[in-house]
């Protein structure tokens, strides 16, 4: 016959509850989730936001290539501040997917140079920030040398992870696409 509970020594319930209790592991599957998710979601939020980041960068190069190149055969000669609306209006159509927010968040400079090794950059850092009171637009002939420059200001989606983008105290940062040719002879 097997013994009854209260026939146990006293001696002998404690490390059977010991035991017991080493092999209890109801909870341990919840304490490895919380040690692991918070890593897991920075990680992913981060890969996330490397590719976005890539995607906008690239489309914005392909979308000022394909507007320069109507500055460089002739097809863009406008001036002055209708120019870049207009020329804004170029690029953006190639960031459709932006929509309405691309030609407020979109800033461009087109210069013209005597050589190429006399252009340079614009200065759209004041104070640590972007500004773009320095970007104009410049009208070009034929066989000049132009510079177009394009800055799109994006809100980052997770700007406290990433640091390498500059981002800005409102977590925005700028992208910038540089394009540099000598236009075609279309006159």
């Amino acid at each position: 016959m097997s013994a009854l509970p209260a026939d146990r020594s006293a001696a002998d319930r404690p490390g059977r509850k010991r035991r017991g209790w080493r092999r209890d592991q109801r909870g341990s599957t919840a304490v490895e989730f919380a040690l692991v998710a918070l890593p897991f979601l920075f990680i992913l939020f981060s890969i996330t936001e490397v590719c976005v980041a890539n995607a906008v960068s690239a489309a914005l190069d392909n979308a000022t290539n394909l507007a320069a190149r109507q500055i460089m055969t002739g097809q863009f000669t406008l001036t002055g501040s209708a120019a870049t609306t207009a020329f804004k209006t170029k690029v953006c159509d190639q960031l459709n997917w932006l929509g309405s927010s691309c030609t407020s968040n979109l800033s461009v400079s087109v210069q013209t140079f005597a050589a190429f090794s006399n252009a340079t950059q614009p200065n759209v850092t004041v104070n640590g920030s972007f500004s773009d009171q320095n970007l104009a637009f410049g009208g070009s002939a034929a066989g000049s040398i132009v510079m177009v420059n394009t800055y799109l200001k994006w809100q980052l989606l997770t700007p406290y992870f990433l640091t390498g983008y500059n981002a800005s105290k409102d977590g925005t940062t700028v992208f910038e696409s540089t394009v540099a040719f000598r236009n075609e002879p279309y006159a």
